[in-house]
C-alpha cells in the first residue's frame, strides 16, 4: 500500500485535538501544552497511519522532537534489516542443539 501523502492541520483542528486532550501533552507526562504546540501522527504515516483528525495529537516540542528521534532509529534498523534480506537465524546453543538430539528436535 502507498503511503499517504503528509497534511497539516488547520487551526480549527488543532483546536479540536487540543480540546480533545484537555490541552494536557499527548506523551503521558501530563504536563499542560502552552504555545508552540507541535502536531504529529499517533500512528506514523510509515507504518500506515492515516491523515484522520483521530490519528493527530497534540505535544509539546522537546517531547515530539524526542519521539521522532525514537522513530527515526527505529526506521533505520527496519531499513538495515530489509537490506539484508531478512532477519537472520539465531545460531543454536550448545544447549539447544543437546535438546533437539535428546528430544528428537521435537520440543
Amino acid at each position: 500500500p502507498e503511503m499517504e501523502k503528509r497534511r497539516y492541520l488547520s487551526p480549527k483542528e488543532k483546536l479540536a485535538v487540543r480540546m480533545r486532550q484537555e490541552n494536557i501533552c499527548a506523551c503521558g507526562c501530563n504536563e499542560p501544552l502552552e504555545s508552540g504546540v507541535h502536531y504529529d501522527h499517533d500512528d506514523p504515516l510509515h507504518l500506515g497511519g492515516s491523515n484522520n483528525i483521530e490519528n493527530f495529537r497534540a505535544l509539546k516540542p522537546r517531547h515530539h522532537m524526542e519521539k521522532s528521534a525514537r522513530e527515526a532509529k527505529i526506521r533505520a534498523k527496519v531499513a538495515r534489516i530489509q537490506e539484508q534480506g531478512g532477519l537472520l537465524k539465531k545460531k543454536k546453543s550448545r544447549a539447544d542443539k543437546f535438546a533437539d538430539k535428546f528430544f528428537g528436535g521435537n520440543r
